[in-house]
């Protein structure tokens, strides 16, 4: 997405409940080690993909701040 290591960011996880639910509960953990914002659910960002996360299927979001 051409954004820099110190760049901040938002994140949103979309498409899975349950992955939602893990990262809102790990939202401190996971925010400081991609320098994110925020990090929420149902907004469609710059920067999107689906992934795989250990059998669960996610889209997830990136978008510069």
């Amino acid at each position: 997405a051409d954004f820099e290591v110190m760049d901040h960011i938002k994140v949103t996880f979309n498409g899975n409940e349950k992955v939602a639910q893990i990262a809102a509960r790990n939202e401190a953990v996971i925010a400081g080690k991609v320098l994110a914002e925020s990090i929420g659910t149902g907004e469609n960002l710059a920067v999107s993909k689906e992934w795989n996360v250990n059998g669960e299927t996610v889209t997830i979001g990136i978008q510069k701040i």
